[in-house]
């Protein structure tokens, strides 16, 4: 199963470097290899408003981290405590999108729990859309 696993984080980092979002793929690899979550929790954070940090000043934060969220605009991504590159709202749906179709290639078995929270996530940030 660790090779599943491997060959699924490796698509992830082709898939983000890609899109020019290596930090991205670093903070999300982190958190895989320190099995601080799973994809599928991730999914969940993120459509409840909520970013991800995988070490100390390293992550990228949304609303619900700001404190005061109507200042949130943009995903701002954090390595080593700089802000390392950022991204509209409407590129981080795409990337996400894109990600569970790479996970639901190896889990099919989540596709409504992801694509429910994929959902959740559109309808939290379709302003800026």
């Amino acid at each position: 199963l660790g090779w599943l696993m491997d060959e699924l984080k490796f698509e992830f980092q082709v898939f983000l470097e890609s899109q020019n979002l290596d930090d991205f793929s670093l903070i999300l690899l982190e958190m895989l290899d320190k099995n601080m979550m799973d994809f599928v929790s991730f999914m969940h954070q993120v459509s409840t408003g909520h970013g991800l940090v995988t070490s100390e000043e390293t992550g990228f934060g949304l609303e619900n981290d700001y404190d005061f969220s109507n200042e949130f605009c943009s995903i701002d991504f954090f390595v080593g405590g700089f802000e390392s590159s950022s991204i509209d709202v409407s590129k981080f749906i795409y990337i996400l999108d894109n990600l569970c179709n790479i996970y639901l290639s190896y889990h099919p078995i989540d596709y409504n729990i992801l694509s429910g929270y994929l959902y959740k996530i559109r309808l939290r940030y379709q302003k800026f859309i």
